[in-house]
């Protein structure tokens, strides 16, 4: 707990994605989903805390958007990317 309420900074490294067939660990390595990059989440409350307003300057952190499980379904090919005409890509499932 900090003076502007809980805070949270998690560094997600070397995220995987195997298929589920159950509600159990696998000992498989998984598809890597990102290659050479971290997903850095600043959680907070209220208004930034200065720690993450320094961390964000320092390192001319520029946020985005990212979904790890969406980053999974399309690894696994669950969907599929297509390019809208904003140029952002979107998902669509993809059925077997």
């Amino acid at each position: 707990m900090s003076k502007y309420g809980p805070i949270r900074l998690t560094l997600d490294k070397n995220l995987r994605a195997l298929p589920a067939a159950g509600l159990w660990f696998s000992e498989q390595d998984g598809i890597r989903l990102l290659e050479n990059q971290i997903i850095l989440e600043l959680k907070f409350r209220c208004e930034m805390p200065v720690l993450f307003k320094y961390l964000v300057e320092e390192f001319a952190l520029n946020p985005q958007p990212v979904s790890k499980y969406r980053l999974a379904a399309t690894a696994l090919g669950l969907v599929e990317i297509q390019s809208t005409a904003a140029s952002h890509a979107s998902l669509i499932p993809h059925y077997a």
